[in-house]
């Protein structure tokens, strides 16, 4: 990023006219965290080429992780207006909204998804039509984007099996045992799409379209946001008694890192030092949950702080989903950055808090303390890009004047 950064100063200064190299000089800036150098910079683009639909779109971006959603929304619909085919438009559009709390028509403008180049899957092909909200219908749900998605967007199965004749879900396969235990028996679950007859459905839908007709405001959310997944209460039980070795013990379980390849995603982790040394106490144990091979990390942190993570190394966190979902529940409280841990914790109704970088994914709204996607999940916020500081003191303040007391 910094040679990127070099390299598109050095042309500005060969041509202060060159609008292309300020608009990608305003992305680099944004992936580093600069995002008022970024917003400055994607408008000097602008300036010179009024009529840069792209320069528009990336500048409702970084307005977007500024927090200025006003500003954001109407550089995007600048960009439609001089582009009026223009997906990334319109599928940045829908998160801004999504952002704001306006469902109905952040889900309506993501349909867009499908004509960008995100990688969130290929599209279903298939002769049969796209559901559209008909009743007692056989449907084929499919899945698409991460596991952290999937999981979200699940939810809303049983609501869709209540008013269907029947209901096919194509979910990963990791997902399957925890799905079968927590929804009906009477839904179908298959890993691979193509193993699915059409004879055997009505209609298909992509799973992300599913909020358009179940979630059209906060309230909707109610439905699910309790928990509606469940852990293996055996293996939990087992789980809760191998950790906890006095009844004073607290079990805290950690994630610290994501590997996503989205915009922004590195900002989303945090130190384990860091985040370690915020909730050690002498009633804690700290439990591993990150995914990865994170034995190093745990390693290195003994032995410059003293402070051990216990790791149940015999449950796969990568791959064995369900064992998880009881390591998860063997917990009292969960403390997880923006990734799939977050929304296993939060779909199986645990105590979690989670700790989200300035430039915060759109589904978990703006400024809001407690998540409408999860009751039982608490948002802590840093106040500026890259600083965990306030968020850190935010979790040491609970862990001494709350969580132990109790």
């Amino acid at each position: 990023m910094d040679d990127s950064e070099a390299s598109y100063q050095k042309a500005i200064s060969i041509n202060p006219n060159f609008a292309d190299a300020y608009s990608n000089l305003g992305f680099t800036l944004r992936e580093k965290g600069r995002l008022n150098e970024s917003e400055t910079s994607y408008k000097k683009a602008i300036s010179i080429n009024p009529n840069f639909a792209e320069a528009y779109n990336n500048l409702g971006f970084t307005l977007r992780e500024l927090g200025k959603l006003e500003d954001s929304k109407n550089s995007f619909n600048k960009a439609i207006e001089l582009k009026p085919d223009y997906p990334d438009a319109y599928n940045n559009l829908s998160l801004t909204y999504l952002m704001e709390g306006n469902f109905k028509k952040a889900y309506e403008l993501s349909e867009w998804r499908w004509k960008t180049k995100l990688k969130i899957g290929n599209y279903l092909k298939s002769t049969k039509p796209i559901w559209n909200g008909e009743n007692n219908c056989s449907v084929l749900v499919w899945k698409e984007q991460g596991i952290g998605d999937e999981i979200m967007y699940f939810s809303i199965i049983p609501e869709l099996r209540n008013i269907s004749k029947k209901v096919i879900v194509n979910c990963d396969k990791r997902l399957i045992p925890l799905f079968k235990r927590s929804f009906s028996e009477s839904i179908i679950f298959e890993s691979d799409r193509e193993k699915v007859n059409e004879d055997n459905y009505d209609a298909h839908i992509p799973v992300a379209s599913l909020p358009f007709f179940f979630r059209k405001d906060t309230k909707s959310f109610s439905q699910t946001s309790k928990g509606y997944l469940k852990a293996d209460s055996k293996q939990t039980l087992k789980f809760k008694e191998r950790l906890q070795t006095n009844k004073n013990t607290k079990i805290v379980g950690i994630s610290w890192h994501t590997e996503s390849i989205i915009q922004m995603a590195s900002f989303r982790n945090i130190l384990l030092k860091d985040l370690a040394i915020a909730l050690s106490d002498s009633n804690i144990k700290l439990l591993n949950l990150q995914y990865g091979d994170v034995s190093g990390d745990l390693k290195d942190l003994k032995e410059e702080t003293n402070i051990e993570i216990v790791d149940l190394a015999e449950v796969d966190k990568t791959n064995d989903i369900d064992n998880l979902s009881s390591l998860i529940s063997a917990c009292d409280l969960v403390v997880s950055i923006d990734n799939f841990i977050l929304h296993l914790a939060g779909s199986l109704g645990k105590k979690t808090k989670a700790i989200l970088p300035f430039t915060a994914d759109a589904r978990w709204g703006q400024k809001i303390g407690k998540s409408h996607l999860y009751e039982s999940v608490y948002i802590y916020r840093q106040h500026n890009v890259g600083d965990w500081s306030t968020v850190l003191k935010q979790l040491k303040d609970y862990v001494d004047n709350d969580f132990i007391k109790r």
